[in-house]
């Protein structure tokens, strides 16, 4: 899955799975995929649930057929019409923007005398403290 709402800036209540091979998810959460390739009923489905030629059962997939939690709300249409409104290469370019912006920040912590950076920078997070003088160093405060 893809967490839209942190760089992409749809809401939070949104999601979107990305499918490497969509064959293999179909047969993995579809108990129809034999009668979606053209058979009867699937491996354990009445025929009933065959897909039909026309009308209303007509057409594969079913939502059914692509996991097995069908009573959330459309989460992908915030994703969708995002995209849509603004286009891939505008998304793009303000990801590439957000990702020199931590590069900068990243900088400027490793040049203050009193920020120390603690990890390794990680696309767009920078994870750092404030050290003012003093503090950790020889007071015995530690």
């Amino acid at each position: 899955g893809v967490g839209f709402y942190r760089w992409l800036h749809v809401n939070y209540d949104c999601g979107c799975v990305l499918v490497r091979d969509g064959d293999t998810h179909l047969r993995a959460f579809s108990d129809r995929a034999s009668s979606l390739a053209g058979g009867g009923g699937g491996r354990h489905s009445p025929d009933y649930l065959a897909g039909n030629a026309r009308g209303l059962a007509a057409n594969a997939p079913w939502p059914v057929d692509l996991g097995i939690e069908l009573s959330r709300g459309f989460r992908a249409l915030k994703v969708w019409s995002h995209l849509l409104e603004h286009g891939t290469r505008a998304l793009g370019a303000a990801i590439t923007a957000n990702l020199r912006h931590a590069e900068h920040l990243a900088a400027l912590v490793d040049k203050a005398p009193t920020l120390t950076r603690l990890a390794p920078l990680s696309l767009q997070i920078v994870v750092f403290r404030y050290e003012p003088a003093g503090l950790l160093g020889g007071g015995g405060g530690g």
